[in-house]
Parts: structure tokens; sequence; C-alpha cells
């Protein structure tokens, strides 16, 4: 049995130093934050004419025609329950 834990760790910017001796509980923190900003960082895109960068486009490009096909399949059904 696998499990995945996922855990919020939430960044104060405007003090960098304080957090080094911290057990990593969020409970008694007393930063607010708002909810705007994201718990998660972006990669960076990957560079260009490399592998990586091959298996972004080639996901791009099933997605792409997964999304199509869906739609088409949803127009298709939805005129054919139209006309039952």
């Amino acid at each position: 049995m696998l499990k995945l834990i996922l855990d919020r760790k939430q960044v104060d910017d405007s003090d960098d130093e304080s957090d080094d001796d911290s057990d990593g509980s969020d409970e008694d923190s007393g930063a607010e934050h708002s909810d705007d900003e994201p718990d998660f960082h972006v990669l960076p895109p990957p560079k260009s004419d490399t592998l990586d960068m091959a298996i972004e486009k080639a996901t791009r490009v099933v997605v792409t025609m997964a999304r199509n096909g869906l739609e088409q399949f949803s127009e298709s059904m939805s005129q054919y329950l139209m006309y039952q």
C-alpha cells in the first residue's frame, strides 16, 4: 500500500534567518499568508533542444488531441441525445 502525504510549507520572505531552528510545524508561526499566493514553486521551463523540452511538447500535443477528441464526442453525443 502506497500513501502520499502532502505538507504545506509556508514561507515568510521578510524573515529568512529566523526559521533555521524550526521543527517544521506551522501551528504557531504567527505569520499571515494571503490566499492569493500559491504554496508551490513553479519549475523553470526546460532548455530548448533537450529531452525535457521534447517530452513537454509531446505531452502538450497529446493533451490537445485528447481534449479535441472529447469535445467532438461531447458534441456528437449532445446532437444524438437531442434527436432521441
